[in-house]
């Protein structure tokens, strides 16, 4: 739509069945002239937001990363994730406003959600006596609902849905880094004159 990245053939038939990355646009490109004639050039740089980081969410563990998107508590058999709103295509949760059809209305196409159906499947990398085969995703070892003949019905999943809020609860606390930076601030020693 802005001309910055190349246009697959195929991205504007909707249900293609290609998955893209969700990709962060980090700068557009850039030519910065200087008084000699000469130019720097910053080339097109983006991220992909869709790499979920593993790690320890707990505040109050040694190993806490305040980053991480899947926690694994394999001793309490937990698996805990924080998935960005972005990455659900939803603009505005306190609206439960998601990202419309752009293809037809446009960049600030929007509707409505009343929430999400969620289902969870693991899978082995190998099959084996007890998974079901299934192309696109390999051995599924088990579903969450349960699977009825080996299909998933989204009606048997839980509707996930959220209260709207006009401001956001927050819990704030200082990072572990907070007091190292506080120590080393107090021992810095300004100039005087």
């Amino acid at each position: 739509m802005l001309g910055m990245i190349p246009q697959a053939p195929y991205a504007d038939k909707k249900n293609n069945g290609v998955f893209h990355k969700q990709m962060l646009t980090l700068n557009k490109p850039l030519t910065i002239p200087n008084r000699q004639g000469d130019a720097a050039f910053i080339p097109f740089e983006s991220y992909e937001t869709g790499l979920l980081r593993f790690g320890d969410g707990d505040p109050d563990s040694q190993q806490n990363d305040s980053l991480t998107d899947v926690a694994v508590n394999a001793k309490d058999a937990i698996v805990e994730l924080r998935i960005p709103w972005q990455l659900l295509n939803i603009k505005d949760p306190s609206m439960h406003e998601a990202i419309g059809d752009i293809r037809e209305n446009g960049l600030d196409a929007s509707v409505q959600t009343s929430g999400f159906r969620v289902a969870v499947l693991t899978y082995k990398p190998e099959p084996d006596a007890d998974t079901i085969q299934h192309p696109g995703v390999g051995a599924i070892a088990d579903f969450l609902p349960s699977a009825s003949n080996g299909v998933l019905r989204a009606n048997d999943m839980p509707l996930y849905q959220w209260k709207g809020w006009d401001y956001p609860q927050t819990h704030e606390r200082l990072k572990k880094s907070y007091y190292k930076l506080k120590e080393t601030f107090a021992t810095v020693k300004l100039p005087t004159d």
